[in-house]
């Protein structure tokens, strides 16, 4: 429901643009957090098909699960730039879109 309820004792008072700017920074720090894990996990991937890899006593192949994981990780990396791009548009339009934050129960 996009609510913290450290950042809101700070934010609460404030006007929805800001909250907004707040809320745009930290989805853009955690874009770049997101593109650098799945950019990395591309290049593990890559080399764990590369060589072959599998487990030392099992002998299970270690490719698949990395595929599975930078499939998982781009998929966040989208939802990230999806974050990005609300918080841009509330900043923009003045109000929240989507899902009301959770704080008047």
């Amino acid at each position: 429901r996009r609510a913290n309820v450290l950042v809101d004792f700070f934010t609460a008072g404030g006007p929805q643009r800001g909250r907004s700017f707040f809320d745009l920074v930290a989805n853009l720090v955690f874009l770049a957090i997101t593109l650098l894990i799945a950019w990395q996990l591309g290049h593990g991937t890559a080399e764990k098909f590369a060589t072959m890899d599998s487990t030392m006593v099992l002998r299970i192949p270690e490719r698949w699960p990395y595929a599975f994981a930078l499939i998982l990780a781009w998929l966040l990396v989208i939802v990230t730039v999806f974050t990005v791009v609300r918080s841009a548009a509330e900043i923009g339009r003045g109000r929240p879109i989507g899902p009301q934050p959770s704080g008047d129960h």
